[in-house]
């Protein structure tokens, strides 16, 4: 069995690797994995087809090394090079188009020639600089991004500053609070000074949550995550001229691709006045930015849509119900809540691929947050807990997005 499916896989492989080469090459793109490793755009019909070749190349890496090599590759610690590549900041210790050589790296960096021999020399298997010819150490797609990306940074700082921190405290915090929803009983709260919720930790460190705020739009611009799933699979353009209120919003960068594919709507941000500051005076035609607290009642009353796009996953069922309830009171008869969310597959009914972002996330929520991600019943199960007069319409899946759509409407009884 195992040897005929590494022949199916191969095959897979074979047949996806040659359709998406022979599209890059009659868009005269360049192909992947050349020079620098850029991955090169893909037109939407080739997405379904990118996911299956991950698929493949997943399942096809599992059965080569066993589990007994998967075990051991899982858990050593790539983390530690990564964080020292970012921390130290040698992306940029020298210019992008240019060479260094390991003392010159050395001299930039503060750290020592022989510590940052063997920290590039790993990370290069990672796909973060080249060593051509020895002891030359050129940029990579990665090292580039890393160079001159702030938001992928900020990101990456968020990770070894909060995320990772969070994860390791996980399984003490479930042995210590077995059974616990409390927001300042999750692994992350073990991992901070004080045991503070994570939420409460940002509002105390502003310039933590403008990380945050910063890294999480750049998670939402990854390929499943996109914002432009939303902004092409749900019908916008049917509502006519419209408000939308963006609640939980972030920064706002959700609104403004909205605002931009559709000029009938007028958009509403609302988050924190930490991330609402940064960009509050950002001038974005049709978009207003205003500082709120969603567990208190919703300031934006008649709106058409309350958008709230990956904000509820945050929370324990007791507070989702809360922010879901303070909507109430600015409702309007038919008035839509449309959630941008995770909505968990049966296991092995998705690619393997998807399945492993999305129980990673759910993950994440128990490690940071002590939330979890929810499928369709519970977020049905959820919705009705809140009020019955939220109605279930439908639940949408854009090919090749990791979140759905999920579009309730507000139908007060007579």
């Amino acid at each position: 069995m195992t040897e005929a499916r590494i022949t199916q896989l191969g095959q897979v492989i074979g047949a996806h690797t040659k359709r998406i080469s022979d599209c890059v090459e009659d868009s005269h793109h360049q192909p992947p994995a050349v020079q620098n490793g850029s991955r090169p755009e893909l037109p939407g019909e080739l997405s379904r087809v990118r996911r299956e070749l991950l698929d493949a190349t997943l399942e096809l890496q599992q059965l080569l090394l066993g589990p007994k090599e998967a075990l051991f590759l899982w858990a050593r610690n790539n983390q530690g090079t990564i964080h020292a590549v970012c921390e130290f900041d040698l992306a940029r210790a020298f210019p992008i188009g240019a060479t260094a050589s390991f003392g010159e790296i050395s001299q930039v960096s503060g750290l020592p020639e022989h510590d940052v021999r063997r920290i590039v020399r790993h990370a290069a298997t990672e796909g973060i600089f080249r060593e051509s010819p020895p002891g030359t150490v050129q940029h990579t797609a990665a090292s580039q991004m890393l160079a001159e990306d702030e938001v992928v940074r900020d990101y990456m700082n968020v990770c070894y500053r909060e995320i990772f921190p969070a994860m390791q405290q996980t399984v003490p915090a479930l042995k210590r609070w077995p059974g616990s929803e409390d927001r300042a009983q999750a692994g992350f709260s073990l991992s901070q000074p004080g045991q503070p919720a994570f939420f409460d930790y940002l509002g105390a460190h502003p310039e933590r949550a403008r990380t945050f705020a910063s890294a999480m739009s750049a998670y939402s611009s990854g390929p499943e995550n996109d914002v432009s799933h939303l902004c092409h699979g749900y019908p916008w353009q049917a509502l006519g001229p419209a408000t939308v209120v963006d609640v939980g919003g972030s920064t706002g960068y959700v609104s403004v691709a909205l605002a931009e594919q559709f000029p009938q709507l007028d958009l509403v941000v609302q988050d924190t006045a930490e991330t609402i500051g940064r960009d509050a005076l950002t001038e974005t035609p049709r978009v207003k930015r205003i500082a709120h607290d969603f567990f208190t009642p919703q300031p934006i009353h008649g709106a058409d849509v309350y958008l709230l796009r990956m904000v509820l996953h945050d929370f324990v069922d007791a507070d989702c119900v809360r922010i879901l309830r303070a909507l109430i009171p600015a409702l309007k008869d038919g008035a839509k809540v449309v959630l941008n969310e995770f909505c968990l597959p049966e296991p092995g009914t998705a690619g393997l691929f998807e399945e492993k972002q999305v129980r990673t996330m759910d993950m994440n929520m128990l490690s940071l947050f002590n939330s979890r991600e929810r499928d369709t019943e519970d977020w049905k199960r959820l919705l009705a807990q809140a009020d019955g007069r939220f109605r279930w319409e439908r639940v949408l899946q854009p090919e090749g997005s990791n979140l759905s759509i999920i579009e309730v409407s507000w139908q007060p009884v007579n």
